[in-house]
C-alpha cells in the first residue's frame, strides 16, 4: 500500500526526512507519558477507593484518624501528621474460626501493609475481595492446616470488611501469603498475588460478630 507524504517543500528531501523523524520520537515520548500517567492515575482511584471503603467501615475515631494521618503523608489532603510518639498504635481486629485459627483484619491502608508483609508468616493465608476494595485479612495458621469452615469464615469476614459488605455471593480470593507481593513504590495496602484461589460467601453482620475476639 501506497501513502503520499506531504513535504515541506521549503526543505530538501534529507531536512524533510529528519522532520518527521523528530516529529515521530516527540509522538513516541508523549504515547508513553500518557499511558504512565493513566496507569498512575489508575492505581489512585484504586488506593482512593479501598481508604474510601475502610473509612465507611470504621466504627471508631482512631480508625479514622489513622486513616486521615495516612492521607496527610500522602498528600492528598492538608494537614499535619502527629510524631510517631504520640499516635497510638492502631491494633488490628481480631476474629477466631470455630477451629480456633486466628483471623487478623487491618483498619488502614498502612496497616493492611504491615500485616500482609510483616507481621504474616508465610504460610498463613490471605484474603481479599476479588477486584473489590477491602482490608486484607490474614488467617493465621501457625504451621497448621486450616479446614473448610475457617476458610469459609475468613472469607465471610473479608466479604464484610469489603465495599461488598451489603452484596450477596462476594467473590473472595485467598492464598498463601508467600505468594502475596507488593510492587516497587505502590501505594500502602496495594499488592499483587498468583496461585490463588476464588470462593464465594455472603458476608453476615451476625456471624462476623459471633467470632470477634471478647
Amino acid at each position: 500500500v501506497l501513502t503520499e507524504v506531504a513535504l515541506d517543500v521549503r526543505l530538501d528531501p534529507s531536512q524533510n526526512a529528519q522532520w518527521y523523524y523528530q516529529r515521530y520520537n516527540k509522538l513516541k515520548t508523549a504515547q508513553r507519558v500518557l499511558v504512565e500517567q493513566i496507569q498512575e492515575t489508575k492505581e489512585e482511584i484504586e488506593y482512593l477507593e479501598e481508604v474510601l471503603t475502610l473509612l465507611e467501615n470504621s466504627d471508631d475515631a482512631q480508625s479514622i484518624e489513622t486513616i486521615r494521618s495516612e492521607l496527610v503523608a500522602q498528600g492528598i489532603i492538608r494537614g499535619k501528621v502527629p510524631k510517631k510518639e504520640k499516635q497510638k498504635k492502631l491494633t488490628a481486629l481480631t476474629f477466631y474460626t470455630s477451629e480456633g485459627f486466628e483471623v487478623l483484619v487491618g483498619r488502614s491502608s498502612l496497616q493492611n501493609d504491615q500485616l500482609t508483609t510483616k507481621i504474616a508468616s508465610k504460610k498463613d493465608y490471605w484474603f481479599h475481595t476479588k477486584v473489590i476494595p477491602g482490608s486484607h485479612v490474614i488467617l493465621r495458621t501457625e504451621g497448621k492446616e486450616p479446614g473448610e469452615a475457617s476458610l469459609l469464615e475468613a472469607a465471610q469476614i473479608a466479604a464484610y470488611y469489603s465495599k461488598a459488605r451489603q452484596s450477596g455471593n462476594v467473590p473472595v480470593d485467598y492464598t498463601l501469603v508467600k505468594n502475596v507481593s507488593k510492587p516497587s513504590g505502590a501505594k500502602p495496602g496495594m499488592v499483587i498475588y498468583v496461585q490463588y484461589k476464588t470462593i464465594f460467601v455472603t458476608p453476615s453482620a451476625e456471624n462476623v460478630k459471633s467470632m470477634a475476639q471478647v
